[in-house]
């Protein structure tokens, strides 16, 4: 083989691998609470969602300033930390820790 076809069969291999390298698989969709929104704020969450769960919640950081939408109740309590407190154990209250200082 010549020294020029070999670099252009090189190069389109490189362009072939890197192009699937690059290639990445669509988001799931996710579900959305959407309830009690206008049709205009509904829609545009529904078009998010399509786009994946990441898109949903940056559109909701993006516009918390004029919708004042919480991203936990839009996408779900999945992103909420979950805290298990025993039955009849107490938190101690400040005057407590005072004391016990």
């Amino acid at each position: 083989m010549k020294p020029a076809y070999r670099q252009s069969l090189f190069f389109v291999a490189c362009l072939a691998f890197a192009a699937a390298a690059a290639a990445q698989e669509a988001p799931a969709p996710v579900q959305v609470n959407v309830d009690g929104l206008p049709a205009h704020l509904r829609n545009r969450i529904l078009e998010k969602a399509r786009h994946g769960r990441i898109a949903v919640i940056q559109y909701l950081q993006r516009t918390q300033t004029v919708h004042q939408l919480r991203t936990e109740s839009i996408v779900g309590d999945e992103l909420l930390p979950v805290v298990v407190i025993p039955p009849g154990s107490r938190t101690p209250r400040f005057e407590d820790e005072a004391r016990a200082v």
